[in-house]
């Protein structure tokens, strides 16, 4: 991984749900990542992570080392793996691969400490671990998902989920909503905001000076000039000609099969989807493993890796860290080139 130039800049980097995945990932990741030139501070509790560590020491040879950092010390981080221990859990008991609230309860605190320690600019980007929503919940956070809660906090109210790897770009109109309201839910102002903010995101963060943004249709076919629906005529298209009046080069609305292999081959530089498994599925099958998700429109920079808690394998320890170095590696480099938005 590039060294780069970070000023003193702290990435955060929140373990998720105890009973998953995630501090396995962040070990395994933090033990291929150099970490010179880096701050990185693990907001998690220690018991987890000493439990993690002794899973995972015989079986990865340089596995990372952090160090346990008081809060009175966090504006004196060092060059190495730090970590927060928020003490939740402790030595209370339990269970790999089960949901529980109190494995709730500490993965939503750990969200909500890196957001205290944003506010007091003490870290200055964000990667989040994955966490269960039945936990979430269970434990009384009443939370759809990162994405929602992180813009919530910052008071950010044009924001947006995307998704990157490698070629693909991917942004979503809407997210965690049920399939069957995804229609009623469509705005035009909403799908404007959302181009022109990847038309920034774009340009300021990927140094594209000239994007090309795919707008994909809500039905089939981007509904066949009315055939088979008229939320392309009436919501979509109306806001891909606001943007190109604004000199953006926002294209269609068209099928998001024509869309993802132009940019599967390169030819637009990014795909605004109107719903969440429009986006995802095929991005999913052609590069699950370095899927990272990339919150556009907060103050901060906050990637994620795309995987889930994986309940079923997290007593195992065999799971496999790309999207979290992906997204670790994004946080990093997005981090360089960041600009208030």
């Amino acid at each position: 991984m590039p060294i780069y130039p970070l000023n003193n800049k702290v990435i955060a980097i929140t373990s998720g749900d105890p009973a998953g995945i995630g501090p396995e990932l962040i070990l395994r990741s933090l033990s291929t990542i150099k970490v010179r030139g880096v701050k990185f501070l693990i907001i998690a509790d220690k018991a987890v992570f000493d439990k993690a560590r002794n899973e995972l020491k015989n079986k990865i040879p340089h596995l990372c080392k952090y160090e346990l950092v008081d809060k009175k010390n966090l504006k004196n981080l060092k060059e190495k793996i730090s970590l927060l221990d928020l003490n939740i859990i402790g030595q209370r008991k339990y269970s790999l691969g089960k949901v529980s609230k109190l494995c709730g309860k500490a993965s939503a605190e750990y969200v909500l400490e890196a957001d205290r320690l944003i506010n007091k600019k003490i870290i200055h980007a964000l990667v989040t671990a994955p966490i269960n929503k039945d936990a979430v919940n269970l434990a009384g956070y009443n939370w759809k998902g990162h994405t929602e809660v992180l813009a919530k906090l910052s008071k950010s109210k044009n924001f947006a989920m995307s998704f990157i790897a490698k070629q693909f770009k991917v942004v979503l109109v809407t997210t965690h909503i049920p399939l069957s309201k995804v229609s009623q839910k469509l705005k035009s102002e909403d799908i404007y905001k959302k181009i022109e903010l990847t038309n920034k995101y774009l340009k300021d963060y990927f140094k594209i000076s000239h994007p090309s943004i795919g707008i994909c249709g809500l039905n089939p076919h981007a509904s066949d000039n009315g055939l088979f629906g008229n939320e392309e005529k009436k919501i979509i298209k109306p806001a891909v000609d606001r943007a190109r009046k604004k000199k953006i080069n926002a294209l269609g609305p068209h099928s998001a099969e024509k869309l993802f292999y132009d940019a599967y081959h390169k030819k637009i530089d990014a795909v605004i989807a109107m719903y969440h498994d429009q986006a995802l599925i095929a991005l999913k099958m052609i590069l699950r493993d370095e899927a990272v998700n990339f919150t556009m429109g907060l103050p901060y920079v906050r990637t994620s890796c795309s995987s889930g808690t994986a309940y079923d394998i997290a007593s195992k320890f065999i799971a496999k860290e790309n999207t979290m170095t992906a997204a670790i590696k994004l946080a990093v480099q997005l981090s360089t080139a960041q600009k208030k938005v």
